[in-house]
């Protein structure tokens, strides 16, 4: 025989708690509550989607548990009720990288040809729901968005030496013309296309070489794959991929 304590409309915390993690950060906690069932009205609203979990125990949370679906309740015939609650978090802020492959990108700088590398990615990542989700909430290492693998068309035997990013422009202005019949007919209109500028030099056998190139790189493109709801989060699958 369970006894449980005697206070007044005590909610009490079973030892029936179960977590489940996810590649996403997102996080699921499974706890069996009860209560007498005279304080059920009161205690079924401390347990309504959206509130957290009321004995404070988050782990392995790192910003709080939060019920959803409502729970299951089940009133017993010896005076008490039981409700089984869920609740969701997440452990990590940053994304899990599902997958990473290289695509070749081509482009000049001046007279000289070259190409390199960009990384495409999939992967996942808990967030609250509505917030908006753009690359750089991803949290990810910088380096996934740094090209790399530069070779020149006309000194194949190059290897880049340093990759300086110089310059960062969020929106990119850009301008058209059409006969107004004034002469004053030029007109223009902004793309909010993110893009990051970066100096690159090389050397060979023997040490650096003279040769640099400065090369334009547009930010990853975050597209939604999938998405399903858990009341305060939201588990997204997202692909990231980069235009010429």
């Amino acid at each position: 025989m369970t006894i449980y304590e005697t206070t007044p409309g005590a909610l009490i915390a079973t030892e029936h708690r179960t977590v489940s993690t996810f590649a996403s950060g997102l996080c699921r906690v499974d706890q069996k509550y009860v209560c007498a069932t005279s304080s059920a009205p009161v205690n079924r609203a401390i347990l309504s989607v959206g509130s957290e979990f009321p004995d404070g125990d988050d782990d392995p949370a790192i910003d709080g548990l939060y019920i959803f679906p409502a729970p299951q309740e089940v009133r017993r015939n010896d005076g008490f009720t039981d409700f089984q609650v869920s609740a969701y978090g997440r452990t990590s802020t940053a994304a899990f990288i599902e997958t990473a492959y290289a695509m070749t990108m081509y482009g000049t700088s001046g007279d000289l040809r070259f190409k390199y590398s960009v990384w495409s990615i999939t992967g996942s990542i808990a967030a609250p729901t509505g917030a908006s989700v753009t690359y750089g909430s991803l949290g990810l290492d910088p380096d996934l968005i740094t090209p790399f693998g530069f070779i020149l068309t006309a000194h194949p035997e190059y290897q880049t030496d340093t990759i300086t990013q110089t310059d960062y422009i969020v929106g990119i202005w850009e301008f058209s013309t059409s006969p107004a019949g004034d002469g004053t007919n030029t007109t223009s209109y902004q793309t909010n296309v993110p893009r990051r500028k970066y100096h690159v030099t090389f050397k060979d056998a023997n040490g650096p070489v003279g040769t640099t190139i400065d090369v334009w790189v547009y930010d990853p493109n975050l597209d939604v794959r999938a998405s399903r709801y858990f009341g305060k989060w939201t588990e997204i699958e997202f692909s990231a991929s980069r235009e010429q």
